[in-house]
């Protein structure tokens, strides 16, 4: 098969953090917490992942483990430093698995980011297609505006505040990864791909505190090579804010199934 990786950022929905109010967002891009016993856990589909973090002199120690087999048991002490490996995991089937960062003392950790590493098709090349957000179809189309600005992918994205309104679009492929923004007054979104829903967030509730672009807010693998439809909807309650937005989706095959692509090597 061939294999790829996804960034997966503090701040996305794709990693959950326990219990509530033990985790805070440093405002440099890392979420960090002083208490023991609080967990990160990233549920993720493929076949491994690297957790990042930082190594500050009154850092402390941490466990992190893979569908319930520990990985890591190391300390986050040492000199200030950045983007350092906290654990890795790799090898794994390529399916669905859950990995959960535990603090293991009442001394800080944070948590940069993640790397997934997954499958798709048969051996050779990835192939990636971007379908920017001016390719969806907006319903209605009244309740959505656009933010032009060079931060967002292709420079434009699709943002609503309505409950209830949708964007979908329809694409080819063996994955789909859908890109958009996480802030404190976005609402929940409830995704369709296919007939099949999730719902997730995308800030509220101190995902977030402020605006975070261009953040993987859902990923599907195993995918037949037919049409497919993904759809999304606002679906804000009271302890959310009323925004959704729509960035890009990325769309992954393997060679010789997509053309006027781009190679990820």
């Amino acid at each position: 098969m061939a294999s790829f990786n996804l960034t997966v950022e503090d701040s996305s929905p794709l990693i959950s953090y326990l219990p509530a109010g033990a985790w805070s967002y440093s405002g440099s891009s890392y979420h960090i917490t002083s208490t023991q016993g609080a967990t990160a856990t990233i549920a993720f589909n493929g076949t491994g992942l690297t957790i990042f973090g930082g190594h500050r002199t009154n850092y402390g120690t941490y466990q992190i483990s893979v569908d319930g087999k520990v990985v890591a048991s190391e300390s986050s002490a040492g000199q200030n430093t950045v983007l350092q490996v906290m654990g890795t995991a790799s090898g794994l089937s390529n399916g669905q698995h859950t990995a959960i960062l535990t603090s293991s003392s009442a001394s800080p950790i944070d948590i940069d980011y993640v790397s997934i590493e997954t499958e798709i098709g048969e051996p050779g090349y990835v192939l990636q297609q971007t379908i920017a957000d001016a390719s969806f179809v907006y319903t209605p189309q009244s309740e959505w505006s656009i933010n032009d600005q060079d931060m967002f992918i292709d420079n434009t994205l699709h943002y609503t505040q309505s409950a209830g309104a949708s964007a979908s679009v329809t694409f080819s492929g063996e994955a789909v990864a859908l890109y958009g923004t996480v802030s404190e007054d976005h609402a929940d979104i409830r995704l369709l791909l296919d007939g099949e829903s999730v719902t997730f967030g995308a800030g509220a509730n101190g995902l977030a505190s402020t605006l975070h672009t261009k953040i993987l807010l859902y990923y599907a693998l195993g995918l037949s090579s037919n049409q497919h439809n993904l759809t999304v909807y606002a679906d804000p309650s009271t302890n959310t804010g009323p925004f959704i937005d729509v960035d890009a989706v990325f769309v992954y095959s393997t060679w010789g199934l997509q053309s006027n692509i781009s190679f990820i090597l």
